[in-house]
């Protein structure tokens, strides 16, 4: 890149000066010859190209100038196809070469100069992958190698690049590893969907520490004598195959199984090193009894798995817990890991947790879809700060002792009783309600360290006797509420205020506080502006789709960057002064109106149309 700044201005000079030449009097003209366009831009092709850049991709559509050599390249149209001819611009240089043409090409001279800095190659094609010989040559730098394939390859001819700590084989590649002397430097091994063969047998890399297998694979791993660097292991959808006698990696740190696996785990030795452990979506076999391994942090059910959890010794060390969508089994007596600090129970829960005995340690706690159990008596983890309800819970939360350290609280759809009395945690920063929410919020005792407030799409009711938390920055109403808003008193620390669809209260004396910064309103909001006292602290004010009032006379914030029409605006803004500060300017599908004339402030960088520049 740097070569490229160097030559910048240089360059843009040039472009400058030669544009500035396509017109005379006022009028286009053609160039006299091609050659003046190239002179203005060779320096910033050569600059470009001789710069190694992230990612070239070559096939048979691809020009040959831009990465065949300067000097192999040969002219069409005369008598010989070995007339090379010299250019002063050079080949693109690729860090990351994606070829699919043949691999003689790719090792011809012609092609040198593209993949001499390569660190990733990625060959596509049968053509190309057939050919990897001790012929070929690799860029020194060559640290990543991916093969796709239509066919076969013969694994044991293959000369691999001295430095590869990358390889995958991708595409319809299936043939046998065994007897394959695969790099000493190699770290991670990737097989593609179709790979199924015996890898038992197989002598891994000592360096290996990444090592997945595809969708198709399915074959005995026991008997397997995995690298003892092996630190992440995957294992693909099909594979259902018992691993009760596997002898583990004993770096071994994460395990994924895929979603076909439902083998008994019971008496399975597993690694100490393990931290992350991944059940796919059929995985349904009983735990209890099972001798986790001490080390483990994370452990994920699939989607199938609803077995008792009550009596299993979970490890000491284990921080996340995720059940999927089907378990529904009670865990009050549950003996929780001391450690816990993330829980997620699926779709279907829907258990009582009145006397679950929550470790002190937890902090995020989700219940899913179904869940709709009273949370009175519930006992919270003295830890917990954030905590989540799914569509379904609708309990009253009135005499709900909250856990003094929750800092973000969300309502499901459902949600919709009485919130007056509520005893709030005096920590809570962000809270939420669902779809259904419509209670009175007057006189509602909101903690003072609320900075986040959302109201569901039916919350329709009275706020101007609302006193706000004094630390709330962002609210937000849904598109129901059409309550008057003149005589609320905002908070004074409120920064982002936005209205939903159906809102449509006039604004005029409104007393918008002075720290707002974004400010939006819906669809169906058509109320007079002018005469309305803006913030001046409002950097962003968005208009819906059914605004269509005049704006000559508004007097707009002298901090406004971004102000947005919608759809449904066509009103004249010739005369209209703008903000000195304003940056983005954006009208809807329907403004026609003319520009020719109008006094854009010296900041504006963008006006637009749908879509459409108007500069």
């Amino acid at each position: 890149m740097a070569r490229v700044i160097e030559w910048r201005t240089r360059c843009l000079d040039a472009f400058v000066i030669a544009l500035s030449q396509a017109c005379e009097g006022g009028e286009k003209r053609w160039y006299a010859s091609t050659l003046e366009l190239q002179l203005t831009s060779l320096d910033l092709c050569r600059a470009c190209r001789t710069t190694s850049i992230l990612h070239v991709h070559v096939d048979d559509q691809t020009p040959r100038s831009l990465w065949s050599s300067r000097t192999a390249q040969t002219r069409p149209n005369t008598r010989s196809w070995n007339l090379h001819i010299s250019s002063r611009v050079p080949v693109v240089r690729a860090l990351r070469l994606t070829w699919a043409l043949s691999m003689e090409a790719l090792l011809r001279k012609a092609a040198i100069e593209l993949w001499t800095w390569s660190e990733r190659l990625e060959l596509l094609g049968s053509s190309c992958v057939s050919s990897l010989g001790s012929e070929v040559v690799w860029p020194r730098g060559l640290t990543q190698l991916v093969l796709y394939t239509d066919s076969d390859i013969a694994m044991g001819t293959v000369w691999w690049p001295v430095r590869l700590q990358y390889l995958a084989l991708r595409g319809r590649f299936n043939a046998s590893i065994a007897g394959v002397v695969f790099p000493a430097s190699l770290q991670q091994l990737s097989f593609g969907n179709h790979f199924n063969k015996p890898i038992a047998g197989v002598v891994w890399p000592s360096s290996l520490q990444k090592l997945s297998f595809g969708d198709s694979f399915n074959q005995p791993i026991a008997g397997v004598a995995w690298p003892s660097s092996l630190q992440e292991l995957s294992v693909g959808s099909l594979f259902n195959q018992p691993i009760a006698g596997v002898v583990w990696s004993s770096s071994l740190q994460q395990l994924w199984f895929g979603d076909n696996f439902n083998q008994p785990i019971t008496g399975v030795v597993w690694p100490s090193s393990l931290q992350q452990l991944s059940f796919g979506y059929s995985f349904n076999q009983p735990i209890a009894g099972i001798a986790w391994p001490s080390s483990l942090q994370h452990l994920y059910f699939g989607s199938q798995f609803n077995q008792p959890t009550t009596g299993v010794v979970w490890p000491s060390s284990l921080q996340q817990l995720l059940f999927g969508y089907s378990f529904n089994k009670p865990i009050v007596g549950m003996m929780w890991p001391a450690s816990l600090q993330q829980l997620s129970f699926g779709l279907l829960f829907n258990q009582p947790i009145a006397g679950v005995m929550w470790p002190s340690s937890l902090q995020q706690l989700w219940f899913g879809y179904n869940f709709n159990q009273p949370i009175a008596e519930v006992a919270w983890s003295s830890s917990l700060q954030q905590l989540s309800f799914g569509f379904y819970f609708n309990q009253p939360i009135v005499g709900v002792m909250w856990p003094v350290s929750l800092q973000k609280l969300s309502f499901g759809d459902s949600f919709n009783q009485p919130i007056a009395g509520v005893a709030w945690p005096s920590s809570l920063q962000q809270l939420s309600f669902g779809h259904n929410f419509n209670q009175p919020i007057a006189g509602v005792v909101w903690p003072s360290s609320l900075q986040q407030l959302s109201v569901g799409h039916n919350f329709n009711q009275p706020i101007a006797g609302v006193v706000w938390p004094s630390s709330l920055q962002q609210l937000s109403v849904g598109h129901n509420f059409n309550q008057p808003i003149a005589g609320v008193v905002w908070p004074s620390s409120l920064q982002q205020l936005s209205f939903g669809y159906n809102f449509n209260q006039p604004i005029a004396g409104v007393a918008w506080p002075s720290s707002l910064q974004q400010l939006s309103f819906g669809y169906n909001f058509n109320q007079p502006m002018t005469g309305v006292v803006w913030p001046p602290s409002l950097q962003k004010l968005k208009l819906g789709d059914g605004f269509n009032q005049p704006i000559v006379g508004v007097a707009w914030p002298a901090c406004l960057h971004n102000l947005s029409f919608g759809d449904g605006f066509n009103q004249p803004i010739a005369g209209v002064m703008w903000p000195s500060s304003l940056r983005q300017l954006s009208f809807g599908y329907r403004f026609n109106q003319p520009v020719a004339g109008v006094a854009w402030p010296t900041t504006l960088q963008s006006v637009t149309s749908f879509g459409e520049s108007l500069l």
